[in-house]
């Protein structure tokens, strides 16, 4: 299969593509043209919530998520609900978020809500003919990492960051060379180190889990209102998965 690994930037998308022989990438503004770039991709995950509330459709799964994260849930954010995405600042974002979940909505997940927003409309105007799954990268790191939470912060610290490093490179030791072209070949107020690191988690694992070994973090809320499947897409090695 080729696939892509695909993370938030301050530019806009950076993406790492796997074509069966070698790894690219590239740094998008939007998201449309990403994939219009790239006709071959066969399957894309993405470190982007996929599936919103609505008042008839909730959205529950993060939930689940930080309980397989402790003490790394921090790093999971609750989405807008959809009606949030159309809110002219953040105080009516929050007002519309109460009105639909019944709780407010954090300033970090409003700073990325234009790039939900972007993939929920592209998602559903568009229908793309490949597969764009959610994905989690610290969700995946902890099954890369035979289901050990890595417990260093990426962004805080070095050490997180190698820690990171080090665990991809044990399933693929190009993965490191990749890592430094990517840091020399943009710049910082482009794409940060752990948005490369996220990236190249993706690709891994999209690259790993092949055309079945895809698994899938759900919930009884698995679908929401415009039929968007709600899940975190995961690789889990064989001995871990029964």
């Amino acid at each position: 299969m080729i696939v892509a690994g695909i993370d938030g930037c301050k530019q806009g998308w950076i993406m790492i593509k796997y074509d069966q022989t070698k790894y690219s990438f590239g740094v998008y503004d939007y998201i449309e043209p990403l994939i219009e770039a790239h006709p071959d991709l066969q399957r894309i995950l993405i470190d982007m919530p996929i599936g919103l509330s609505s008042l008839s459709h909730p959205r529950t799964i993060e939930q689940k998520l930080r309980g397989e994260l402790i003490p790394r849930q921090a790093t999971v954010f609750n989405p807008p609900c959809r009606a949030a995405l159309s809110a002219a600042n953040y105080e009516a974002a929050k007002l519309k978020n109460i009105a639909v979940e019944g709780k407010s909505l954090s300033i970090q997940s409003y700073f990325i809500q234009a790039k939900i927003k972007e993939i929920d409309e592209f998602l559903v105007h568009k229908s793309p003919q490949l597969d764009i799954l959610e994905s989690h990268p610290e969700f995946c790191f902890k099954y890369l990492n035979a289901a050990e939470k890595v417990i260093l912060s990426k962004k805080a610290t070095a050490a997180g960051a190698q820690e990171r490093l080090a665990l991809l490179k044990n399933y693929d030791q190009r993965l490191e060379k990749l890592y430094h072209d990517i840091l020399a070949q943009t710049l910082r107020k482009q794409v940060k180190k752990d948005d490369i690191l996220d990236a190249m988690c993706l690709v891994l694992v999209n690259q790993l889990a092949g055309e079945s070994q895809l698994h899938y973090l759900q919930d009884e809320n698995s679908e929401d209102e415009r039929k968007l499947s709600i899940g975190i897409a995961y690789y889990r090695a064989p001995a871990e998965a029964s």
